[in-house]
């Protein structure tokens, strides 16, 4: 059985290795124990964002991360999802589909007027479910985006008159 809630205190190590798997499919290394600390500063301590995972067997098999932003066009928020990852060995499981659902449940009941997310542009698998689904495609947003390397170069044109 797979139990899907918020992350807590205690899960701080179970999580570890779904966030090492994540940053392997996305980068195709290892992730630094530094960037895994801070990750899990950001989550535990700072508060960054708010993590579902999904549960089997003291394990963590998927998450969702999200947060809530102001304002909005009606004051209930908009919630915007940063990742949905399964594990490989746990997919074609619906266990994306549940986290899917917990994400709607807290987002109607926090009254966001709607959620958004992305995908990367070669994830068809992710974007034929979400069509499947009935999400809407946006058009009519430009998604930016300022790599750290480029930060000084940003500022200082920030900075210019």
């Amino acid at each position: 059985m797979t139990e899907i809630r918020l992350i807590d205190p205690g899960d701080r190590a179970m999580i570890r290795p779904l966030l090492a798997e994540i940053h392997h499919h996305y980068h195709g290394q290892m992730m630094p124990e530094m960037s895994m600390e801070r990750t899990l500063h950001d989550l535990f301590e700072e508060r960054s964002c708010a993590m579902l995972i999904a549960v089997e067997q003291d394990q963590a098999v998927g998450l969702a991360t999200y947060a809530v932003f102001q304002p909005s066009t009606d004051g209930g928020g908009t919630m915007f999802v940063k990742d949905i990852f399964v594990s490989a060995p746990a997919r074609r499981r619906r266990i994306g589909r549940r986290l899917l659902i917990e994400l709607l449940d807290k987002a109607q009941s926090r009254g966001c007027n709607r959620i958004d997310w992305t995908t990367d542009s070669i994830n068809e698998e992710a974007q034929l479910l979400y069509d499947r689904l009935g999400a809407e495609r946006v058009s009519t947003k430009v998604f930016f985006r300022v790599m750290s390397r480029d930060y000084p170069a940003f500022r200082d044109r920030c900075l210019e008159s």
